[in-house]
């Protein structure tokens, strides 16, 4: 009892720092891109007038765009909820265990923290992102870690179902791959209940409610009138977008994310060596091995052979997660297809842009925590692992902080310009300090065809309509380079 009680103390420990951490980062982030539109769009309006104005203008996307208003117009809705939803989705994803510890929590984060830049920058440290991709991801893991207790530990009250219930219609409000994903969970869960022969009305209820939710994102006003702007032929199945949809689903399923790919890659690759030493489990590892090789090198740069290799990788992937124990492995499994779900059916978009694969990065996350429960490891290599986890979120962790310290420094900066350029209306030019490429994105305007970016720079600042505007790049980002671009006081 007084290990566990140690154990626990020690994760609420890893937490509340992660969070503290988060609060930080997300606080310097600033407003940009986007954000300056949503901001000024409900600025003289409501967050609910705006979210119906869009629903029926542009998406369907109802929770996204309601939580893309609420967190422009009251940025500190963002500062504190978004860290608590980042640290919420470690502690479901983690519960996703029988039994999770430190060590887990520390694998989960270090994921995370090395996930690639277009995830970090367009789905967690930029407000309007993070309200469109990254709110459904707590709550979709929420979701799973309800029904895998339902399923196989028979734990069922009036408040999960409600709370399943909830999740269903929410959850797909928020994206369109996202609202496909959970149609296929929750059928994923009416399938299984019928082949196991239980009772199907919690199972047909969830999928209604699915269905329903997917209904009002799919059939709005507003995605009607978007698809016919974006389609370029009345047709939704356009091969030829399809196929230009092809390349990027391959690579980004595939090769996208370095640190993760490696990292599930080898806990699978660890799995194998510690069964049966047979032909089939050294061809199994060779494949697993060689993935680890092409994630970092992009593949073998011919699309037939990449998709030959991607069907062979995923059914290696799946052959090795259907033997694993019972209750993991239907988990396991379900969660390989969660990642063709939500990238496969981004073929069928307009585009296919890296920040919608946040899904699959964290269902891929997910699997890689089952995983690593499969491997023993004795407490004294454990000890050594956590140690070595604990450094590689340190360093990843001092990545993040030097970016936004010198975001921090440099917004401040900025508004200090613009309060200049508010000042003088008749200025007719005006000179504004960009932030570090790859640090927040779309906060820099850097193409005269960025016109809607533009408009809501001019709008949400209050700055003269005819000012042209020029955004320079330092060529070193330092805390005295960029103090000294402050404009002198009157």
């Amino acid at each position: 009892m007084r290990k566990f009680s140690t154990e626990k103390t020690v994760q609420w420990i890893i937490l509340m720092v992660f969070f503290l951490f988060l609060l930080l980062v997300f606080h310097w982030s600033p407003l940009a891109g986007d954000d300056w539109i949503y901001a000024s769009e409900v600025r003289y309006s409501t967050v609910l007038a705006q979210t119906i104005y869009a629903y029926k203008t542009w998406s369907g996307r109802v929770l996204s765009e309601f939580w893309g208003f609420a967190y422009t117009s009251r940025k500190i809705l963002y500062d504190l909820s978004g860290p608590a939803l980042v640290v919420l989705t470690v502690s479901a994803i983690v519960r996703l265990r029988k039994e999770h510890s430190a060590a887990d929590l520390l694998l989960v984060i270090f994921m995370i923290l090395t996930m690639p830049m277009f995830i970090r920058t367009q789905t967690m440290t930029f407000p309007v992102g993070f309200a469109a991709y990254f709110i459904p991801v707590p709550l979709y893991f929420l979701h799973l870690l309800l029904v895998k207790q339902w399923l196989f530990e028979d734990k069922i009250s009036i408040l999960r179902i409600a709370l399943m219930a909830i999740f269903s219609f929410v959850i797909p409000l928020h994206m369109e791959n996202l609202s496909v994903l959970m149609a296929f969970t929750n059928f994923a869960v009416f399938v299984y209940a019928w082949v196991k022969k239980l009772p199907m009305k919690l199972p047909l209820l969830f999928l209604g409610i699915a269905g329903i939710s997917c209904v009002i994102m799919f059939f709005s006003p507003g995605t009607t009138l978007r698809l016919s702007a974006e389609f370029s032929e009345d047709t939704t199945l356009d091969l030829g977008r399809i196929a230009s949809n092809w390349t990027p689903f391959v690579s980004q399923t595939m090769y996208y994310a370095d640190n993760v790919n490696t990292i599930l890659n080898g806990l699978v690759l660890c799995t194998l060596l510690k069964k049966e030493k047979n032909t089939g489990n050294y061809i199994l590892a060779g494949i697993f091995a060689l993935q680890i090789l092409l994630t970092w090198i992009n593949g073998f740069h011919s699309l037939v052979i990449d998709t030959l290799w991607m069907i062979l990788w995923f059914a290696a992937l799946l052959y090795v997660c259907y033997h694993q124990e019972p209750g993991d492995c239907e988990m396991m499994v379900f969660l390989v297809l969660g990642v063709l779900v939500s990238n496969g059916i981004m073929v069928l978009s307009p585009s296919f842009p890296e920040r919608t694969t946040v899904y699959a990065q964290f269902c891929l996350t997910a699997l890689s925590v089952l995983f690593f429960s499969h491997i023993e490891i004795s407490t004294k290599y454990l000890r050594g692992l956590c140690l070595c986890l604990a450094a590689g979120i340190l360093a990843s962790g001092m990545y993040w902080y030097k970016i936004y310290s010198l975001v921090h420094e440099v917004n401040i900066v900025r508004q200090a310009q613009i309060g200049y350029y508010q000042k003088r209306p008749d200025a007719g030019e005006a000179w504004l300090l960009a932030y570090p490429r790859k640090s927040i994105h779309s906060a820099n305007i850097d193409s005269e065809e960025d016109v809607d970016h533009i408009r809501g720079f001019h709008d949400y600042f209050y700055l003269a309509e005819d000012l042209h505007l020029n955004f320079y790049y330092l060529e070193n980002y330092t805390k005295s380079a960029i103090q000294a671009e402050m404009p002198a006081q009157e």
